[in-house]
C-alpha cells in the first residue's frame, strides 16, 4: 500500500507451522493469546487475519528422503525417532535412513557419515539412488574435537565433508543437500566436549562448509538442542523423546 508494488490488492496473514518452544502447539489460553495478539497486529494494519493453533500438514508426496546421521537419528531409547516426526507431517513418497552411533565427518569414534552413505549406494538400485530428491547430513557430536579443516576438506581426512558431498552428487545426481548440526548437550563437567567453543567451532565448520560446498545448512540447527530437558538423564547426551519430538516438529517446519 501507500504507493507499494500492490496498491488494489487486500492484505492477508496467516500463521502456520509449530511453535518455537519445548512441547506441542500453542493449546487453550496460550493459543488464545496467540490469536489475540495477532488479530489485534492485524487490525492496525487494516489486514484479514486468519489463525490456525493446529499443526499444519504439507503433502509432498513426490519427495524421496534420505537421512544419513549419527546416534542422535539413530534414536536410542526413544519410540519415535525425530525423523519419523518430521515424515508424518511432510508426507514424503518415501523416506530411507542409513545411520550409526558414533558417525561423522572427522569421527573420534572412526566410524564416518560416508560409511554409511556407500553402504546405502551399495545395498540399492541406481534407480532408487537417482529418486532420492533430499539428502540430510545431520549429527555433529563426534567431530567435536576435530579440527576445522578435518572436517571440510583436509587431504589427510578423506572422509570430509566435501569427499561426502563429491559422492553424494555423484550417486544422488537429483537430491538437495541439507546439512544439520545437532551437537548440543546437557554436560557440564567430566567431558571437554560439553565446552561451548568446541559446539561454536564445529557449529560454524558444519555451516560454512555447506555454504562453500553449495548444500544447503539447516538454519537454526545448532540452537535446537537448547534446554536439559531435552536430553536423556541418564547420559546428559542423547536427545530424549521429548528431544526428538522437537527436532522432528523443527525439521518438518523448516523443510515446508
Amino acid at each position: 500500500r501507500d504507493g507499494g508494488a500492490y496498491p488494489n490488492g487486500r492484505l492477508h496473514f496467516h500463521t502456520v507451522g509449530i511453535p518455537f518452544h519445548i512441547g506441542q502447539p500453542h493449546t487453550g489460553a496460550e493459543a488464545q493469546r496467540t490469536d489475540i495478539v495477532f488479530r489485534s497486529g492485524i487490525s492496525f494494519l487494516h489486514g484479514k487475519g486468519y489463525i490456525r493453533n493446529t499443526r499444519s500438514f504439507v503433502f509432498q508426496n513426490d519427495r524421496n528422503i534420505l537421512f544419513v546421521g549419527d546416534s542422535y537419528t539413530n534414536g536410542g531409547n526413544v519410540t519415535k525417532k525425530w525423523y519419523e516426526t518430521m515424515c508424518e507431517t511432510i508426507n514424503p513418497g518415501h523416506y530411507y535412513v542409513s545411520t550409526e552411533g558414533g558417525e561423522g565427518f572427522c569421527s573420534s569414534a572412526g566410524k564416518h557419515y560416508l560409511d554409511w552413505i556407500n553402504d546405502f549406494i551399495n545395498s540399492q538400485t541406481t534407480a532408487v539412488c537417482q529418486s532420492i530428491t533430499d539428502l540430510f547430513i545431520t549429527g555433529g557430536y563426534n567431530d567435536l574435537l576435530a579440527s576445522v579443516s578435518d572436517i571440510q576438506s583436509s587431504s589427510s581426512n578423506p572422509y570430509n565433508m566435501q569427499k561426502c558431498v563429491e559422492r553424494c552428487r555423484q550417486y544422488f545426481p537429483n537430491a538437495t543437500i541439507y546439512i544439520a548440526f545437532f551437537a548440543r548437550t546437557a554436560l557440564v563437567k567430566g567431558n571437554a566436549r560439553h565446552n561451548i567453543i568446541y559446539i561454536e567451532r564445529t557449529a560454524t565448520a558444519y555451516r560454512e562448509g555447506a555454504r562453500w560446498l553449495g548444500c544447503k545448512y539447516v538454519t537454526g540447527s545448532e540452537i535446537m538442542l537448547h534446554d536439559y530437558r531435552l536430553f536423556d538423564q541418564t547420559d546428559n547426551v542423547h536427545p530424549n523423546q521429548l528431544g526428538h519430538n522437537y527436532l522432528g516438529h523443527y525439521m518438518a517446519q523448516w523443510f515446508m
